[in-house]
Formats: C-alpha cells, structure tokens, sequence
C-alpha cells in the first residue's frame, strides 16, 4: 500500500522525539465538514504536527481539503505564514462506550427557549436564530454542558456510531479507550488487524481520571506492549473540558507526572483541558512529556472566525485566526 504524506509521519515522529509536538483534535464526533475544512486549514497554516478527525469519509476528505488549500495559501504567500506545516491525518476510533463519541440531542417539545444552552456550547452547535434555539447536529462533539444548564432536561446525550473507518492513505489512528478494560481494548486491536499491520503511529488515549496512581501505571504498560512499536499515550485529564483558567489542565498535568518517571516505549501527550497556560505549567513542573493535543480551547477561540461566515468573510479573517493560533501551537520545547 502506498502512502500518501510520509513526509508528515516522519515530521511528527522527529516532533515526539524532540518533545516539541501538537495536535490539533478537530472533535471524535464532529462530522461539521465545513468547520472541520477550515480548523484544519488554520491550524495547518499555524504549524500543527497532527490533526485529529471523527473515523468517516467526509470528515478525513474535509480535512484533506483543508490540508491541501493550507498548502496552497502557504506557497502563494510563504511570508505571511512561515509556520506552516503539512500536517498528519489521524483517525480517532472508540472501543466502546468512550464519552468522545456522543452527541446530543434535543426534545423541542420540553424546550423552554431560554437559550442557557448557547451560551455554553464550545462547538456553536447551539445557536439562537429569530429568537428560538436552533441545533446543528454535525458541530456536537459531545460536552455535555447543555445539559448542565437546561432547567428542562430537554437535551439529553445519544452514542455516535462507532464503525471503524480507516481510509486506505491513512498513517494514523487513536484508539479511544474509555472505560473498557485492557482485554477489551486487546480484543478491538485484535479484530481490526490493519491497527497493527497498516498503520505506522499509533496513539492510546486514556482518560486519566478512571484510574489510580497504581492502576493508571500498568494500563499504560499493557497498552504499550499490544503493538510492536512504540506508541503514543494521550492522557485526556478533564475531557472536552478546556477553558481559560489556570486550572484546566491540572488533572492531565497529575496524570502526566505518574507516568513522566517511568521508562517504558511511549510517548506521553497530554489532552483534555490543555489551553494556553498548558506549557508554561509542563516547563514549571519539569515534566519529561513529548506533546500536547488542542481540542476545546483550540476550537472555541477562532469559532467567530469559521462558523456562520461565507468564503469570503472567513478568508478576510484569514491571517487573524492564524495570528491567534499560532499563538497557541508555536513551536517550543516542552
């Protein structure tokens, strides 16, 4: 099988190596192809070594897209983004019941339209138009901070399907481990061969909180030794649960700490309520991590900028949004 962006694998391997990577997590259920074409358009432009998509067709060929005119932009114009970087497409996939791949869903007949709902959506999915609510099911990846303010109890959260996707130019996948026990996690990576055959990085992601100092340690070592190279542990401390505060990223900084002393074939990135604040508190703390992976806070702060504008306004905000997240991305050793 030939492979289309080797170039990009090696990128981002030399990235973890030198404990300098980043990845951008467009949202394991957002299916808003529109929205997934230009995050990954910015933030191609602003450096990223990864991006992180939903396992179907249209959102791996949105991202192509957004790829592909990042890289066009950048060779029109080089000076006015000299962080570009093609990027490396990586497949989320869920082994079961992980809280990534959910969506919500909206009874408008309990619905009181006061509107709380949108004013916490990180995902602008929940909108007001003429004055009523509005969902647009595509942009949900998930929070659940709907339902936290509908007094009504009018949203509640439904599985996304959980096909496995992968397609066939694919050089990288994540496995979304959610509460499933090691043996369950081995039985999905057993009966999707093309995992271990195919797929040249491979990243665990574990949501630290599910387990103790001890129980954390040896998942981790388990998962390591399922493939015969050496893999990527995202450590999702608070998912989908970024925000500004210099707090946000503490429980996947914890999780990180447990597992930064041991000597395993890994590479540690940390996710789940990383934000701006994220690197300043790794280089504080002295932690030995190769990466970070941007979701909320990397969506929410040029959201304005790519939803609800037509071609032409979001290309006039263009150099803004990249400005803004390369701010976020730039380069540093962690």
């Amino acid at each position: 099988m030939q492979k289309l962006n080797s170039i990009s694998l090696n990128r981002a391997i030399a990235a973890l190596e030198n404990k300098r990577f980043v990845k951008l997590i467009c949202g394991a259920s957002n299916t808003d192809q529109k929205q997934i074409e230009r995050l990954v358009m910015v933030y191609s432009l602003a450096g990223v070594d990864v991006v992180d998509i939903s396992p179907d067709m249209d959102s791996f060929a949105s991202a192509k897209t957004g790829i592909d005119q990042a890289k066009k932009i950048y060779n029109s114009n080089p000076h006015d983004f000299p962080k570009f970087n093609e990027p490396l497409i990586m497949i989320s996939l869920n082994t079961g019941s992980d809280k990534h791949f959910r969506k919500a869903e909206v009874d408008f007949a309990l619905c009181s339209n006061c509107l709380n709902c949108t004013f916490v959506c990180p995902a602008g999915a929940l909108y007001e138009s003429s004055e009523r609510l509005q969902y647009n099911l595509k942009s949900c990846y998930g929070c659940a901070r709907c339902i936290e303010v509908c007094k009504k109890r009018a949203i509640s959260l439904d599985k996304t399907k959980t096909a496995v996707f992968v397609n066939d130019n694919c050089e990288a996948v994540e496995i979304h481990t959610g509460n499933s026990s090691f043996d369950e996690v081995k039985s999905f990576v057993e009966n999707n061969s093309f995992i271990t055959q195919n797929i040249e990085l491979i990243s665990f992601s574990i949501e630290a909180s599910l387990f103790d100092r001890k129980g954390l340690i040896e998942f981790v070592h388990s998962l390591a030794s399922l493939v015969n190279k050496k893999v990527i542990i995202q450590i999702d401390g608070k998912p989908m649960g970024a925000d500004n505060s210099a707090s946000s990223s503490l429980q996947a900084l914890a999780a990180a700490q447990v597992l930064s002393g041991v000597n395993s074939n890994f590479y540690i990135q940390i996710a789940g309520g990383i934000n701006h604040l994220t690197k300043s508190y790794v280089k504080m703390f002295n932690l030995s991590i190769s990466g970070v992976g941007y979701g909320t806070f990397a969506r929410k702060i040029i959201l304005p900028y790519i939803v609800g504008l037509d071609d032409v306004e979001f290309l006039s905000n263009l150099k803004k949004c990249v400005n803004i997240t390369t701010n976020l991305v730039e380069i540093m050793e962690i």
